[in-house]
């Protein structure tokens, strides 16, 4: 029997949720668009912090589940509350139908697409913001080292912020000799938004440069992208994938995924998904993988980060702006480097991968000749870039290609 109380319900619903590599059932006591309350058995309690993180499974119905991240927020006798940290969009539309108490009917049912295959190999790219052509550019030298196109040689690109775009136009274009030219017409001077308290910058340029890029996408059916943004009212993050068979609105995904705050505004209520945690998408990735398919084991994953402006600095402290900027670099860098850790230690069977980049200088993102100078500081540093990668390959990988 369900009641109402303020804006949450009151729900008895059967569930699982992992602790790490432990598994666990419990059921709620009430549900709510942020998150729920379970009751658990106490052994649940040596594995649980507040804070800890938790991947659920969450029975609607006999035939219905949905699946988000949470993290924990407090803990009593029998009983945890969680905050949900990330779900995919479909999950997080059929949630809230049934937070509505709709009829669960076919059209809400959730259809995941199939994977490609059981061998799955993965390539993560991180948020770049103005050094995409510095992703892009590790991109060809991995591309130099596999001796075969990346759009042939992953199954999943997962991308947020740049990241998503840049892997949205491997899908589409396969050549990064092409998407090179594409993005360097794509560079863009934004324009102060006088009229508007939403953003430092006018978004219309750009929002128009993808409107012109994206509004026709199709890719391999056997291929999928994953991408992931931000709920700016609610701060819940939303993942959402797609395979060239389904029918999507890139366009709007994208903008979605580049809306960084303050800069951008957000966009229909959503944000840039390298906001806050998770800044690596491979976590969220993972987690999905094990929750819906029951994967945790890959036969190579990678992640590349455009990489990072110098902490130290001279001149640093001369404006309250470089202060704040440089906190919120700091930030950034320790939650993304602590998520790698996290991946590490809780799906040691991924084959998982990462290559961070450092620049001897700050470079103006604004600044189109600067973009190009953070670039050519990543070929300076090729040999030692593609000696790692041959390093971690996989050789039955690896020999196929060479």
């Amino acid at each position: 029997m369900m009641n109402s109380k303020s804006n949450r319900i009151i729900v008895e619903l059967n569930c699982e949720f992992f602790v790490g590599k432990e598994k666990f059932s419990a059921t709620t006591i009430n549900c709510s668009l942020t998150g729920c309350r379970l009751q658990v058995k106490e052994s649940v309690y040596s594995f649980l912090t507040n804070g800890s993180t938790l991947d659920v499974v969450l029975h609607l119905t006999n035939e219905v589940k949905i699946h988000f991240v949470a993290f924990v927020i407090n803990i009593t006798k029998n009983e945890i509350g969680l905050y949900i940290a990330a779900i995919d969009d479909l999950d997080w539309k059929l949630y809230s139908s049934f937070l509505r108490r709709e009829e669960l009917q076919n059209k809400h049912l959730l259809v995941y697409p199939k994977l490609p295959s059981k061998n799955l190999k993965v390539l993560f790219l991180g948020p770049g913001g103005g050094k995409i052509l510095a992703q892009l550019r590790m991109c060809k030298h991995l591309e130099e080292v596999l001796q075969v196109r990346l759009a042939d040689f992953f199954d999943h690109f997962v991308g947020v912020s740049s990241g998503g775009i840049l892997g949205a136009m491997i899908l589409k274009y396969r050549s990064l000799d092409l998407i090179e030219e594409i993005l360097k017409g794509f560079q863009i001077t934004p324009t102060i938004n006088w009229l508007s308290w939403n953003g430092l910058f006018s978004k219309k340029t750009v929002f128009q440069k993808i409107e012109r890029e994206f509004h026709s996408f199709s890719f391999d059916s056997h291929q999928l992208l994953h991408l992931q943004y931000r709920n700016y009212r609610n701060s819940i993050m939303h993942t959402y994938n797609c395979n060239g068979s389904a029918n999507f609105d890139l366009v709007e995904i994208l903008k979605r995924s580049i809306s960084i705050p303050a800069i951008f505004g957000h966009t229909n209520n959503f944000v840039d998904g390298a906001v806050g945690g998770f800044l690596n998408p491979a976590e969220l990735f993972f987690r999905k993988m094990r929750m819906v398919y029951g994967i945790s084991k890959y036969d190579f994953t990678l992640y590349l980060d455009a990489g990072f402006d110098p902490i130290h600095q001279e001149n640093l402290f001369e404006t309250v702006l470089s202060q704040l900027l440089w906190v919120l670099k700091l930030g950034q860098r320790d939650s993304l480097l602590l998520s790698v850790d996290r991946v590490k230690h809780e799906f040691p069977d991924t084959n998982f991968h990462s290559y961070f980049f450092t620049y001897s200088k700050e470079y103006n993102l604004l600044n189109s000749e600067d973009i190009l100078k953070s670039t050519s500081e990543i070929d300076l540093k090729k040999i030692h870039f593609q000696s790692f990668l041959s390093d971690i390959i996989p050789k039955h990988l690896y020999s196929k290609n060479v």
